[in-house]
């Protein structure tokens, strides 16, 4: 009898381990490098197949396939459109806001992938309600400061939430379109060495204040970078100005994680995404060295998963809680489609003693020793991150040295080597 209930308790054991879901991991489905294309913003389309992307001026349509570009949307008039700043896409997947980096809310459509509104009014941010009738617009005119209620359909202004002084650098509506919050940083003009930073939850419906979720005195005007609801919208993650992240539960409107610079490194939270498993989420950090580490972390609402050193400047995901897929990069490349499998392997760094780059009467070259790779990406950027030299380079065995063709001028740069999943950066010196 003993024995019986001894193997009904093992099968038992051994059918929750077996049944528990893997948890996920990010494997490459493709790589491309951008450059010179810098992309700023990028937004899915509705049924996932191709992804918006802010490209100075203008947007183009890539292919979520393969991250090759398809078509330019038309900017169909002069109006100075200087860049395109702080895009979203509505719900419905009909269209995409922006403002255009000096002061006007940019509206296009997807379909005719037109620009067909440009409104001028000291926008610093916009978003679209989730029925496609109004446009939420941080306005900082005086006759419009706050938030200016805009009908697309009567192609006027509803109505003006209005605020004293107006900072506002961030605004995001939740994904069921009932809510919207906003984060604004202003300065405290009863004391002039403080700042005011504000982060509000709204109802959509009525306009009306729901909560004050964060009313923090801060020496400097530090704002908002990055406001993020889940897709369940339970959930609100913060990205701040002072690279702190926090994550808001919104049935109680408390904080309930906070990322910070907590581990004796200069360690600084630049980007946060949650992933269509809500159960999921990204935060992207710059620690910042000798030469920089960026380090992309995979976390459950319970621990960190994984670490990853690819740089980021977008984070952008599609799909399901089964199936998902994350557009990631940062400005001129490379970018990456990642998507989720649980068998894939982390990236790591490359180890140092298998590569040496070095710069002899400053002719730059890179030795590879047991580096089983087909192809090699190279990079090189200045100290600002801006990439001035980009190749693929086919090998054909594990330990070789590659000339780079290149004349720089006195300075000091960064060379990238990626193989595979693996990849290595060194600080380079050019003295002319």
């Amino acid at each position: 009898m003993l024995q019986k209930i001894f193997l009904i308790v093992l099968a038992f054991l051994l059918f929750s381990i077996s049944s528990k879901a893997a948890e996920p991991d990010l494997a490459i489905e493709w790589q491309k490098d951008m450059y010179p294309t810098e992309i700023s913003f990028a937004k899915f389309s509705a049924d996932g197949n191709y992804i918006y992307c802010a490209v100075g001026n203008t947007i183009q349509k890539m292919d979520a396939s393969n991250g090759e570009f398809v078509s330019a949307f038309d900017n169909v008039d002069s109006s100075f459109i200087y860049i395109i700043n702080k895009m979203q896409i509505s719900n419905s997947g009909n269209y995409i806001v922006a403002n255009n980096g000096d002061g006007a809310a940019l509206v296009y459509d997807v379909k005719t992938e037109k620009k067909i509104k440009q409104i001028p009014l000291g926008v610093s941010a916009v978003t679209i309600t989730n029925n496609d009738k109004y446009l939420l617009i941080a306005s900082s005119r005086p006759e419009t400061k706050g938030i200016v209620v805009y009908n697309l359909q009567t192609d006027k202004i509803d109505t003006v939430l209005k605020f004293e002084h107006n900072g506002i650098s961030a605004i995001q509506i939740s994904h069921d379109g009932n809510n919207f919050v906003t984060g604004f940083s202003e300065k405290d003009y009863n004391n002039y060495d403080t700042w005011l930073q504000k982060l509000i939850l709204w109802d959509t419906e009525t306009f009306k204040q729901i909560a004050i979720l964060e009313n923090n005195e801060l020496s400097s005007g530090w704002g908002y970078r990055n406001l993020n609801f889940s897709n369940d919208d339970n959930y609100l993650s913060v990205v701040r100005e002072n690279y702190y992240a926090a994550i808001y539960d919104l049935s109680t409107n408390k904080q309930i994680k906070l990322f910070y610079n907590n581990d004796g490194r200069e360690k600084y939270c630049m980007n946060f995404h949650f992933l269509p498993d809500i159960n999921y989420f990204l935060v992207f950090f710059v620690v910042f060295e000798d030469v920089n580490v960026y380090e992309l972390e995979l976390h459950s609402f319970e621990s960190l998963i994984k670490t990853y050193n690819y740089q980021d400047q977008t984070i952008e995901s599609y799909g399901n809680e089964n199936n998902w897929r994350v557009f990631y990069g940062g400005g001129t490349g490379p970018y990456y489609m990642f998507k989720n499998d649980a068998s894939s392997i982390s990236p790591t760094i490359i180890n140092k003693e298998n590569i040496s780059i070095s710069t002899n009467n400053n002719l730059i070259s890179i030795d590879i020793i047991d580096i089983n790779a087909e192809q090699l990406s190279i990079f090189i950027s200045d100290l600002l991150g801006k990439t001035i030299y980009t190749e693929n380079i086919q090998v054909n065995q594990s330990n070789c040295n590659i000339p780079i063709n290149i004349d720089l001028n006195t300075g000091t740069y960064l060379c990238k080597v990626i193989a595979g999943n693996k990849e290595y950066t060194q600080k380079i010196e050019i003295v002319r």
